[in-house]
């Protein structure tokens, strides 16, 4: 009874060892390089800091999460999120807006510890914090 021949064995058949071996050789290399870029977590983890950094109030709460930028339970911007992208992901540029339209801006929101991309989630008054001067 004779035997197929496997993958590398039909790579063997047809290109001879040499492409075998180049793959072999930069299979290592391939799988180094992935190691070491910066993928998905570590751009969260990224976006989370730089979150923390602008607004340190926030560190433990609820807007340390995907959620300050996403919709709830899914990859797609939430509108803050759309926002912040369409700012090149610089926090203080989009402070002023109003990206969910409740009525409250995005800094206003992230004061008061509430999510500037989610219209049904508004300041409570006990929340909103006014710089001294404008109240």
């Amino acid at each position: 009874m004779s035997r197929e021949p496997g993958l590398a064995g039909h790579l063997i058949g047809r290109f001879g060892r040499r492409p075998l071996l180049a793959l072999l050789l930069l299979l290592p290399l391939a799988m180094l390089w992935l190691a070491r870029s910066d993928g998905p977590a570590q751009a969260v983890r990224r976006l989370q800091s730089a979150a923390v950094e602008a607004y340190p109030h926030i560190e433990g709460s609820p807007l340390e999460s995907c959620e300050l930028c996403h919709a709830a339970d899914s990859d797609d911007l939430n509108p803050y999120g759309r926002d912040f992208e369409r700012r090149n992901r610089d926090f203080r540029a989009t402070e002023d807006l109003d990206s969910d339209g409740d009525g409250f801006s995005n800094l206003v929101e992230i004061e008061a510890l509430s999510f500037p991309g989610d219209p049904d989630d508004k300041p409570s008054p006990a929340r909103i914090y006014l710089p001294i001067g404008e109240g």
